[in-house]
């Protein structure tokens, strides 16, 4: 019998064995998330742990000259975002210390939505090539892991013929996030 014939016989059985998989890898991350403070159970049901906040993640690319940046995975009960950077030295190589550039206070800026929640966080100083940006968010106190870094770059290195324009059949769900004013 074919490899093709033998799928196609036990097609059926493979999805029942794959969901079947599956669920037995839930259990197991629900049973390891347990004794690490990620989830708690209560009342026969597993709830988010009030004391950990998962860690968010910047969009890239980050161009020079932006005053903003987004953060995806910020959780909508978070009562804020800050945005740190460390900015290149001029003499000798490395970096300056890490700043806090900016805060977005996310509590209670609309209704209640599913987390992960994406937050602009906009009027920051203008990034300069080369720095070095994250963030966290922030929840009653407790504070999340860095969101990952991401290198600040030139738009000239991404388009050197300059910035695409927009021509008839482009999507229009292409994002540059170049903010600022003239």
């Amino acid at each position: 019998m074919s490899v093709h014939k033998w799928l196609i016989r036990h097609c059926a059985e493979i999805a029942r064995l794959a969901g079947i998989a599956a669920c037995i890898q839930s259990s197991i991350a629900i049973a390891n998330a347990q004794g690490t403070g990620h989830i708690t159970e209560g009342s026969g049901r597993y709830t988010p742990d009030p004391h950990v906040l998962s860690d968010p993640t910047l969009e890239q690319p980050i161009y020079a000259c932006a005053g903003s940046v987004r953060g995806d995975g910020v959780a909508s009960s978070a009562d804020e975002v800050r945005v740190f950077a460390r900015t290149p030295l001029s003499q000798g190589g490395g970096f300056g210390p890490e700043q806090l550039i900016g805060v977005k206070k996310t509590a209670g800026l609309s209704a209640p939505q599913e987390d992960p929640a994406s937050v602009l966080v906009d009027n920051l100083p203008k990034f300069t090539k080369d720095q070095i940006v994250y963030a966290v968010q922030v929840r009653g106190g407790v504070t999340s892991g860095a969101t990952n870094t991401v290198t600040v770059r030139d738009y000239k290195d991404d388009y050197p013929g300059g910035l695409p324009t927009l021509t008839s059949g482009m999507s229009t769900r292409i994002h540059v996030w170049i903010a600022g004013g003239p």
